[in-house]
């Protein structure tokens, strides 16, 4: 029963890990339509757009790149938009040889953080024979997820007792503390509405992964939505805001659907 369940919490994805910096950098600099992200991302496997005889915006954007990437969290699609998540935002924003680890971390993130695993089913083959103990179809269901893992693991250093983050390289500080954590989000949510009566959580997001970043850490939105929670309850900031769609930006708050915030202050 515990295998069917972390199975059924495992993404389906199948865009190829070589592919996805190329179609990430596509998405991120693309103007945020769906037309002009899935014409970049179509160039970026080298094939033509244009091409209506071999249907390529259906076998690649609309097969591999979009599910994947919005299942992963790195871009929202809402028609006609289609534009990069926080976390495709902050992958983006990134030097070069920090986007490695902070896809290893957005990964683990994904499967503890939000869907609930432990730890220490992170790695790849892990996952694996607890998958193929289910049966060939569910391990083949998860085959490429899988391979984002073996490529992508976690940080060395997931697995500390405050909320899970990837110091950059000459960070100061060892670990992220839950108390700095709630403060970056405290912070974020405060300047997002000082000078507006509402926010939608992506902005928030943004901001306070942002603010973590220029003090020395990456941090996944998995992460500033485990924390939005508690501030939620201080009810000190800010109100939620209730939507009636469980959207993938929207955030789970009492059992109810959280699609913003509302000044309080």
């Amino acid at each position: 029963m515990e295998q069917l369940r972390i199975a059924a919490r495992i993404p389906l994805v199948k865009l190829p890990p070589a592919r996805f910096d190329a179609v990430m950098r596509a998405v991120a600099e693309s103007d945020g339509t769906r037309v002009d992200a899935a014409r970049r991302c179509i160039v970026s496997f080298g094939l033509d757009p244009d091409d209506r005889r071999r249907d390529n915006e259906k076998r690649v954007f609309r097969a591999l790149v979009a599910p994947t990437l919005t299942r992963l969290h790195f871009a929202r699609s809402r028609p006609p938009s289609f534009d990069a998540a926080p976390n495709g935002r902050l992958w983006y924003s990134a030097a070069p040889d920090e986007r490695p680890a902070f896809l290893g971390q957005c990964l683990a993130d994904l499967l503890t953080v939000r869907l609930g695993l432990s730890r220490e089913m992170l790695g790849a083959d892990t996952l694996r024979s607890v998958l193929r103990s289910v049966d060939t179809r569910t391990e083949d269901r998860a085959s490429v997820f899988l391979r984002y893992l073996s490529v992508y693991p976690p940080p060395p250093t997931y697995g500390s007792r405050g909320p899970p983050a990837v110091p950059r390289p000459g960070a100061v500080r060892p670990e992220l503390s839950q108390k700095q954590g709630l403060a970056t989000v405290r912070r974020a949510v405060h300047d997002s509405l000082l000078h507006q009566e509402t926010v939608g959580l992506d902005a928030v997001r943004l901001r306070a992964m942002s603010s973590a970043y220029e003090g020395g850490w990456m941090v996944s939105s998995f992460v500033i939505d485990s924390l939005l929670p508690d501030l939620i309850t201080e009810g000190k900031e800010c109100l939620p805001m209730l939507g009636g769609t469980n959207r993938l930006d929207a955030l789970i708050y009492e059992g109810h659907t959280v699609v913003g915030l509302q000044r309080r202050f």
